[in-house]
């Protein structure tokens, strides 16, 4: 028979576990902070704030945008990891937060398999590969050819090392056996300066950001890099349509919340983020912005997603030795 501690012992454990499961029940009961790991103003930005409106209607919460540029993504990430673990404080998840970030950096101050749970997709970023109006092709073909006749003498410009912008002309170039050389920008306005000034030869730029000069027939716009046709480009073919039925390279955004919060929690954070990318009028919105909506995944498929992705985008940076150390 139990003396009486042991009976006050056991009474006030089971209070503290029906206290614990009521506080996980509840989630969430208070208002979320949702960091973006990029500057107010920009799209990436209004994104952020569209989805986090739309997150906070479902759980029935108020979620809270705060902007914490820099460092590729590592300032809200350590933000992230200084908070405490309970599904209060998220993170917008890029590419680069979850996948690029760990191969380009040897001493990345966090751990995105341990530290990182990405709960649900958001959207996908389409890029668009673009030349000059003035350059002989009119089609991924014609280019390529173009390319080998003139072997190691085109150039194709970025907004620096390590992004998509500067990694997907090198898996296209690796997949269609050409030799380009990446000119690094200080951003993606000068690279396309140099492109309409001839100086460079293809840039492959965020859809978005490309449409004014796509539009004005300044440049033109040879594939968009998805699997599928971007609506804002409808008759602009694919990589896959244009002979390179492998290519998919695009960046993405997804919700993601420390690895260390409860499973109840993450659970309800991925129900409701493919609530949200389920709503009828999300795509379209997204649309206007030159994103494409991604498609709801449970966990299992965003594991295998994203194991995807690291084998796409590491083997590009390992094989051409790209580090930002």
């Amino acid at each position: 028979m139990f003396s009486k501690k042991c009976r006050r012992l056991v009474a006030t454990l089971v209070t503290l576990m029906l206290a614990s499961a009521s506080a996980v029940a509840a989630y969430p009961d208070r208002p979320i902070r949702l960091l973006v790991p990029y500057a107010a103003g920009g799209p990436t930005d209004y994104l952020a704030r569209m989805f986090g409106e739309r997150l906070g209607k479902v759980l029935g919460q108020t979620v809270v945008i705060e902007n914490k540029p820099g460092a590729n993504s590592i300032v809200a990430v350590n933000t992230l990891l200084q908070a405490k673990p309970d599904g209060y404080t998220l993170v917008f998840a890029g590419l680069a937060t979850v996948v690029l970030n760990p191969f380009l950096y040897k001493s990345l101050p966090y751990n995105a398999d341990s530290d990182l749970a990405p709960v649900g997709m958001i959207s996908s970023m389409p890029l668009v590969m673009l030349v000059n109006k003035d350059l002989p092709v009119r089609s991924v073909a014609e280019f390529v050819d173009y390319a080998k006749k003139q072997p190691g003498k085109l150039n194709f410009g970025s907004p620096g090392t390590g992004n998509p912008l500067h990694l997907a002309p090198l898996i296209f170039a690796k997949e269609s056996h050409i030799q380009m050389q990446n000119i690094p920008y200080n951003g993606t306005a000068p690279a396309i300066l140099a492109l309409l000034g001839g100086e460079i030869q293809t840039v492959f730029d965020v859809v978005q950001s490309a449409l004014p000069q796509i539009e004005s027939g300044k440049l033109r716009p040879l594939a968009v890099t998805t699997a599928e046709r971007n609506a804002a480009l409808p008759n602009v073919p694919t990589m896959a349509e244009s002979g390179y039925p492998g290519y998919d390279a695009k960046a993405w955004f997804a919700l993601a919340a420390p690895g260390k919060a409860p499973p109840e929690v993450l659970e309800t954070l991925n129900k409701a983020t493919r609530a949200v990318v389920s709503e009828p009028g999300f795509a379209p919105s997204l649309e206007k912005l030159g994103l494409m909506p991604h498609p709801p995944m449970d966990f299992p498929q965003i594991r295998k997603f994203i194991d995807g992705e690291k084998e796409r985008w590491g083997s590009v940076i390992r094989d051409n030795r790209i580090t930002l150390d």
